[in-house]
């Protein structure tokens, strides 16, 4: 016996813990997280100078095309509870794993799910009822290779505060996930990603392994051991039987413990070749008898003791959470469209994870299952936002470099006009708030009854690809969006474009009233320019107004938002006006890496948009240098936003051709006006009229959605997918 240690019988029970102190939160990245300007400031910096960042590392990591070396392997025993094939879904629809990026899900400090990846350490097991795996971290980028690499020790770290959280109480468990990346899938993996089941964490302890260089470091490992091992595990092979698989009863192996005589801490015996302590501080760590040569042992050829692999542990909680959640349901006091019913969910029926990607609905994504589940969201009123608007909380705000011109008051409207600067003391662009006054959102057929009309129509609103669009790390808008008249963001939203001949009364009716905004605001900007003799550059800011012949309508749900952008595509007028309808937003401006204008790193104008609220911004300077962005600051809003898409500078020919019919308002609406002073639709002699109140064109039928009636929007409703000969939302 070794002189370091003493040795004793050992209980499947007794567990050995390594506990780390003052360990940090772990912060998991999620869907909405900004798609453009995230992170912080120097990340910014290294996205625009070329560089990536540690969140881009990983993004590019997980979408390399794998080796696939499971596909020859045998096919399972069963199929997983839950899967999906694209990383988000999981993440979305799974509460145990809201980890977009990171491969750990922790909830105060316990970790609640966990992804297996396609990385694996030496010694790494994945069996049908024990998995050992590194808890993750600790990896650095080889410059030449562009591979994750050790160099150095892995550190204490959240994640290994995480998993001891469930070793301190072992009525816990968590779940674990395995991608089909992972070169030790026992079998042919059905999915991309794929819900084993619960797992327990029996061991932690540290070794060392070589790195990057052959220098030898020091990581954590931990041992996983599934709690129901009654059943068999789906990820077994087909046909395969006990022995040959691992399934082994409690109590029939026992692993031996021995305790150091240097520290007096407690280790397992591990390893085949003998036993050795396993706490990384001690002088004796890692240290076993010599080789017959007198040389030291390799910890390349460590092999795992046969009863610390056998050795099965009691589970002794009940109170597990179930692999499949329930579906979420209306109550008395939520609408639909909070932030829970933005999040996705699991299909019943075949198990696929669905990320909610239409306004009306979840859709399985899996495309040989029909399952579809849609909440009505209830009818929201003006009355609704009075405690939700934000506008208690959230003010405008702007930078002295910003001049702020004195308010115009029509019968009407409210105008507040800001000037955005250059880096020549003089001024680029402007910003135009239009506020209404009570009249304008009372009266029939005004704002507020815009905004009932909306709600009672399927605008064909989804939320699409943001990051790695159609990728297995696809991230989705945080936004949904439906385009109409020319196509606009292409590639992104020109697949669903409706031409403005065939849209809602309401969707030509919004384009009326911001296209009276957008030369209500150029005409305000130019007396402005005018009268006060501002510095501007020549066609700067353009005393002439190019008419809207698109409009993107979009839709917020609780928690929703749009990162920091521009709206600078090379195809676009000058001018860009939005309708806010229901909750509050926050609007905020900020100038681009490099620009000179205003104080580093913050703000140059934050505005709140409320309900009715109409935003112009005028000069292309804006989107060439600054960013804006958009975040929601109540439960259900629309934005309605319109430009003039300039057909001539489409290089697609037939992009172009569709640009110039599908700009074009049908016959009984292109001798419409609206008029903001009057507050009316009026004939281009000036005389009110009344608003077509149907279209004649049929591609209207494909958005159109029936009211839901009140025992409609007390639960969902389950259905099968339409016919393909039926369209579908």
């Amino acid at each position: 016996m070794s002189q370091s240690m003493q040795t004793r019988s050992h209980g499947p029970i007794t567990r050995f813990l390594s506990i780390a102190k003052n360990f940090t939160q772990e912060q998991t990245p999620s869907a909405d997280e900004p798609v453009a300007g995230s992170g912080s400031t120097k990340n910014k910096r290294k996205r625009e100078a070329g560089h990536e960042d540690g969140a881009q590392k990983r993004r590019r990591l997980d979408n390399t095309p794998k080796d696939d070396g499971n596909k020859d392997k045998p096919e399972p025993s069963g199929m997983p509870p839950v899967w999906a094939e694209k990383r988000a879904a999981i993440a979305d629809a799974l509460p145990y794993f809201r980890a977009h990026q990171s491969g750990l899900h922790s909830n105060k400090k316990v970790a609640k799910g966990f992804l297996i990846g396609a990385k694996v350490e030496i010694r790494d097991r994945f069996e049908s009822e024990v998995i050992i795996t590194s808890p993750g971290g600790g990896h650095v980028e080889d410059k030449s290779t562009r591979q994750m690499v050790r160099e150095k020790d892995q550190e204490d770290n959240f994640r290994i505060q995480a998993f001891s959280a469930i070793m301190k109480k072992p009525r816990r468990s968590l779940v674990v996930i395995a991608d089909s990346g992972n070169p030790l899938f026992p079998v042919k993996p059905p999915h991309e990603y794929n819900v084993l089941d619960h797992f327990q964490v029996t061991d932690i302890w540290s070794e060392k392994v070589h790195g990057h260089g052959g220098k030898l470091v020091k990581i954590y490992r931990i041992r996983l051991e599934k709690v129901n091992l009654k059943s068999r595990s789906w990820w077994t092979p087909k046909d395969a039987n006990e022995e040959s698989i691992g399934e082994v009863e409690v109590g029939h192996h026992v692993c031996a413990l021995a305790y150091c005589l240097a520290c007096r801490n407690p280790s397992k015996v591990i390893y085949k070749q003998g036993w050795t302590c396993l706490h990384k501080d001690c002088k004796q760590f890692f240290c076993f008898p010599r080789n017959k040569d007198s040389t030291d042992l390799n910890p390349a050829e460590l092999e795992y003791n046969e009863d610390f692999l056998k050795e099965r542990t009691p589970f002794l909680g009940d109170n597990l959470c179930p692999l499949v959640p329930p579906l979420p349901q209306i109550t008395d006091k939520t609408f639909g469209s909070e932030k829970e019913f933005k999040a996705g969910i699991v299909c019943p029926r075949c198990g696929c994870c669905i990320r909610r990607m239409k306004w009306v609905g979840w859709f399985c994504e899996n495309p040989l299952c029909e399952f579809s589940y849609r909440i009505p969201l209830k009818k929201f009123h003006t009355i609704d936002f009075t405690d939700g608007n934000g506008s208690k909380s959230n003010k405008d705000s702007f930078d002295k470099c910003v001049k702020r011109m004195p308010q115009v008051t029509t019968s009407n409207h409210i105008f507040t006009t800001y000037f955005l600067p250059d880096e020549k003391k003089g001024f680029l662009g402007t910003i135009t708030v239009i506020r209404p006054r009570e009249g304008v959102f009372t009266r029939s057929g005004g704002i507020n009854d815009l905004y009932t009309r909306f709600q009672d129509q399927d605008l064909g609103l989804e939320r699409r690809g943001a990051r790695a669009a159609g990728s297995r790390i696809e991230e989705l808008t945080s936004h949904f969006s439906a385009n109409y008249g020319a196509p606009y963001k292409f590639g992104v939203v020109v697949k669903t474009t409706m031409g403005l001949p065939g849209a809602q009364p309401p969707i030509v009716e919004t384009l009326l009233r911001l296209t009276w905004a957008g030369e209500a605001s150029v005409a305000a900007s130019t007396k402005f320019i005018k009268d006060e003799n501002l510095k501007v550059d020549d066609d700067a800011i353009p005393d002439e107004f190019e008419k809207f012949n698109e409009l993107l309508a979009l839709g917020y749900f609780e928690g929703s938002k749009i990162s920091a952008h521009d709206d600078g595509e090379k195809e676009l007028g000058p001018t860009v006006a939005t309708l806010s309808l229901g909750s509050a937003s926050l609007m905020k401006f900020s100038a681009k890496k490099g620009v000179n204008v205003g104080a580093k790193g913050k703000f140059v104008l934050s505005l709140v948009l409320k309900h009715g609220d109409m935003l112009v911004m005028h000069g292309a300077g804006i989107q060439k240098f600054y960013l804006h962005e958009v975040s929601n600051l109540g439960k259900h809003r629309f934005a309605m936003t319109c430009r003039h898409i300039r057909p001539e500078s489409i290089a697609d020919k037939a992009q172009r051709e569709r640009a110039k019919i599908d700009g074009q308002l049908s016959k009984e609406w292109a001798s419409i006006n609206y008029n903001g002073h009057s507050d009316r639709f009026e004939s281009k002699t000036g005389d009110a009229v009344e608003c077509p109140t149907t279209t004649t064109d049929s591609t209207t039928a494909q958005v159109q959605q029936s009211i839901p009636t009140d025992d409609q929007t007390k639960s969902g409703d389950i259905e099968t997918r339409a016919s393909s000969s039926t369209p579908e939302p």
